[in-house]
């Protein structure tokens, strides 16, 4: 079974939790890199609006929803664009990733 880590968790996290050896801290150091420049790049102003609120601040869709003034479908849609395109803005980065 696979461990599913939040962004801000990850982000967050230093190096030395990543697993034993250097390799694995550079390549976290990389991949936090890859995704700071892809949510602050890739992503547009309503997808990181949408990702923060679901995602950071651990809001149900109908919340974000409400704070934002959109609908649920919309929180739905905006979340699930930014999920495609941070998975291949980090694909593209780590070209080993599996579809």
């Amino acid at each position: 079974m696979s461990r599913v880590w939040s962004l801000d968790a990850m982000l967050q996290m230093p190096a030395a939790e990543s697993g034993p050896g250097e390799e694995n801290g550079e390549e976290l150091r990389r991949l936090k890199r890859a995704l700071r420049e892809a949510v602050g790049e890739a992503l547009t102003a309503r997808q990181r609006e949408c990702l923060e609120c679901y995602y950071y601040r651990g809001l149900t869709m109908r919340e974000t929803a409400e704070l934002l003034g959109v609908g649920e479908p919309t929180v739905s849609k905006h979340l699930k664009k930014a999920r495609q395109r941070l998975r291949a803005v980090l694909r593209y980065a780590f070209r080993r990733w599996p579809d």
